[in-house]
Formats: structure tokens, sequence, C-alpha cells
């Protein structure tokens, strides 16, 4: 199964809990509270990453035109939008566009518009004062996600900032399978089943590392004369956000 298929089993069964796995983003468990929170989790990283990049970067903000890349159900792309920016969010699954776009009308924000990245025309978007992903290019095969990098730099306007996580390193050591018994042993008591994680059914979700160098790279092509690295470390995986201007 490809990623996008992947990523589109899991967002059809479970848009929320596909985002932040947390189990009160299950559908069996989500309730007003637990809706009101997804949200509110998101307007806490915009207001933050915004402060950030207006104590490293010269910025004239908020911002008026948005990318958020792997927008999901909206959880940040939402919040750009009740800022007053035209945000435009891209995903790979057509379910969670659905999803998020539903979102985005309950609250009355026009302003904010979801589209499936099969067919987007980057070329005819125009350009932006910021383009944003976050927790998004770890479940993006590094080659693609390179390429998916260079085209959001691409779109940024003169002056245009970039807030890009990736993944970097990873201790992470999945577990030994169990031994097979030895000839003529008896079988081994039951153990108690484990807990199994929702949607077991499915393929693992991809972590991906990427080569922080190569989008040091890129960013340097588009002009940059710096970046601004914040460290997101989650568990035993390593990321950060590379953030970058576009001379104006």
């Amino acid at each position: 199964m490809e990623q996008g298929q992947v990523w589109e089993a899991y967002a059809s069964a479970e848009p929320y809990w596909a985002v932040l796995t947390q189990d009160r983003f299950l559908k069996s468990q989500m309730t007003a509270e637990h809706r009101a929170a997804f949200f509110d989790s998101g307007r806490q990283h915009v207001a933050s990453l915004l402060g950030t990049l207006k104590r490293h970067f010269e910025v004239n903000f908020p911002p008026r035109r948005v990318i958020d890349y792997g927008s999901g159900a909206g959880r940040l792309a939402i919040p750009f939008a009740e800022l007053g920016a035209e945000v435009l969010g891209l995903d790979v699954s057509p379910s969670m566009v659905d999803e998020a776009t539903r979102n985005a009308e309950l609250l009355k924000l026009p302003n904010c518009r979801f589209h499936t990245t099969g067919d987007f025309d980057w070329e005819a978007a125009g350009q932006f004062d910021l383009v944003h992903s976050f927790i998004v290019f770890q479940h993006i095969p590094e080659a693609e996600g390179l390429a998916i990098i260079e085209k959001l730099l691409n779109r940024l306007a003169p002056g245009g900032l970039a807030a890009l996580q990736v993944l970097f390193a990873s201790t992470y050591v999945p577990p030994p399978p169990a031994p097979a018994p030895a000839e003529g042993a008896a079988p081994a008591a039951a153990a108690a089943p484990a807990a199994e994680r929702p949607l077991a059914h499915l393929p693992p979700m991809l972590m991906a590392n990427y080569d922080m160098n190569r989008i040091c790279a890129m960013c340097n092509a588009i002009g940059a004369t710096s970046a601004y690295l914040q460290f997101t470390n989650h568990g035993p995986y390593a990321g950060a956000f590379v953030c970058a201007q576009r001379p104006a």
C-alpha cells in the first residue's frame, strides 16, 4: 500500500486521531470538549509559531496568504484563517479535505479552502507570505517530500517565510519478533494479549528522516541568507522546524 493510500485509509476511519494520536480524538470518544481541544491545540501552535517568526525575522504578520501542507482536518489551517489570512490547506487524502472543508464551513471561514495534492496546480496558486507544515513530512518518503519542499519554497512571495518541520534522526528500535519454539518443545502458555493500537489492521505510519543539508541548500537556492531551527523532539524521533525567509 502506497503512503498516500495508507493516509487515506487512516483519514477515512479516524480523521482526528490520525492527526493527533490521543484516544480522546477517536470517533468513539469524541465529545464537544475534545473537539474544541483539538482545534485549541492548533491555535496554540499557530500563536507560538508566529511569535517565533516575529522574533527571528523581519516580518509584517499576521500573514496575508498561507499554505498549510498536510492540512488534515484543518487543525492548523483554521487558526491561520481566524487571524484573517487567506489559507490554502493541501492534503493527499480526499477524506481529510472533505472533513476540513466541513470544519471551515461550520466556523464560517470562507477564506479557508482545502484541496487535494494530486491535481493541485502549483503555478496557478500564486505566491504566499507563509508556507507551513507540521508533523507531515515524516509520513512522506524523503525523495518525494524533498520535491514537495522545493515546490513550497518556490511559492514564497518576496519577504515570505517558510516554516517546515521534518525529522532528521531516530533512536527507535522495533521490538524483536517472538522466538520460534524449539522443535519438540511444549507450547508456551499464551501471554496476555497486548492492547492493540487503533486501526491496527492498517500498516504503521511511516516515520521518515530527512537530510537537513539538502533542505538548507534549497533555502539557500531561493536567496535565504540565514535559517532558524527550532527542535521538535517527540519521543525517539528528533525533528526540527526549518524557518527561512526569501529576500524582499
